[in-house]
């Protein structure tokens, strides 16, 4: 399986360490994904291997304050009463364990937080010396508050980021940019229904700037409508991009992106794709850091010209499906089809710095290399035939 950064770098998930590969996702739109998420055996959470040890963060969390069982046999019997606080105990530290042996050698405590109707979890490794956390509210899971774990002089300490935007202001999006120490994060007030993007420092443990999004790239019919909005560095961290996506429930003639600088956040153009197919899924689309290309969907496959207006089909999973059908039946039953196509789909993306070359992979192992400028596949790593 391979994964391609944003800066268009492939990395074989099968031979790279675990710290080496993971130091290439530094954004949130990436590690949601199944195979890229901190709990996956491929990301797991390591912060430091060399020799015959190896140093994790591990993460232990109760729950105090459960329904009784009283509470739940009148619920079904009257209107259910509001629900009851629930506190989460999290208590975090580093483990160093032998290789070999898997015995613990050492543990060092990092932090305990004890939070109602909130419950904490990783986000990214910094360093060694810097991890990042979120604490998500109980019902609520696309949105949530950020920490950070520091350690200064032998000891850790919990450092709240506080975007000074008021208490309802939480996050649903970020991105590092380690090019410039900061952390961009995506806000939304849900109170105010107003969103913002702010660039934190995390070498001065401080808030540089914040800016207010115009609604049309986040407003829309779904009182959900600021899930889908996405938050996107380019290649070569000079811009990142603002865009909202679309499943394929929706239907939408357009896709609108505002660019903006990584430094001081200020917006330097506004991309239109238009004539976009009523049953494209666009989750992704990233731009090109000359700003004149946009990748965008996942099945079918598109890239579109800035210049010309014009958008042009680079890949769908159809031939992948049509060809392995023939094979292998169990691509009969509905559920297998649907696991097959969803994996041949496009899933990481990435432009070159120079914005010359394209990379995208799946998950079935493929690899797909594209000449930006004549829209032609220079060549492709496939495990399967298609």
């Amino acid at each position: 399986m391979f994964y391609v950064s944003r800066d268009g770098v492939l990395f074989d998930l099968a031979t790279f360490d675990v710290p080496v590969v993971r130091t290439a996702v530094v954004n949130s739109f990436d590690s949601d994904w199944t195979v890229t998420r901190l709990d996956d055996p491929l990301f797991k959470n390591v912060i430091n291997e060399s020799g015959s040890h190896v140093v994790e963060i591990k993460m232990d969390s109760e729950a105090v304050g459960e329904k009784n069982s009283e509470e739940s046999f009148l619920s079904t019997l009257f209107p259910p009463p509001p629900p009851t606080p629930q506190i989460y105990i999290t208590t975090c530290s580093l483990e160093t364990r032998n290789v070999d042996t898997q015995e613990v050698i050492a543990s060092e405590p990092v932090f305990r937080t004890e939070e109602v109707d909130r419950y904490t979890s990783l986000l990214n490794v910094l360093s060694e010396n810097m991890i990042l956390f979120k604490s998500t509210r109980r019902f609520k899971y696309n949105s949530y508050q950020c920490f950070l774990a520091v350690k200064t002089n032998d000891q850790w300490s919990r450092i709240p980021i506080d975007f000074e935007l008021g208490e309802d202001v939480e996050v649903t999006g970020w991105e590092i940019v380690k090019e410039k120490d900061s952390i961009l994060f995506l806000l939304y007030s849900e109170e105010e229904q107003k969103a913002y993007v702010s660039s934190y420092n995390y070498q001065t443990l401080s808030v540089e700037k914040t800016i207010e999004l115009p609604s049309c790239y986040y407003s829309g019919d779904s009182c959900y409508r600021f899930e889908y909005v996405k938050l996107r560095v380019l290649s070569g961290a000079q811009y990142f991009s603002v865009y909202q996506t679309f499943d394929e429930s929706e239907k939408t003639d357009s896709i609108n992106l505002a660019i903006f600088t990584t430094t001081d956040l200020t917006k330097v153009k506004e991309i239109t794709i238009p004539r976009v197919p009523k049953s494209l899924i666009v989750d992704v689309a990233v731009v090109s850091p000359d700003l004149n290309y946009v990748a965008y969907g996942i099945d079918p496959f598109y890239l579109f010209d800035v210049k010309l207006g014009k958008s042009v089909p680079l890949r769908t999973s159809r031939p992948a499906y049509y060809r392995r059908l023939i094979t292998d039946w169990r691509l009969f039953d509905p559920y297998e089809a649907v696991i097959f196509v969803s994996s041949a789909s496009i899933w990481f993306v990435g432009f070159s710095k120079d914005s010359q070359t394209l990379l995208a992979s799946d998950l079935s192992g493929d690899v797909f290399e594209w000449d930006v400028s004549t829209k032609k596949r220079k060549r492709k790593i496939v495990n399967i035939d298609y």
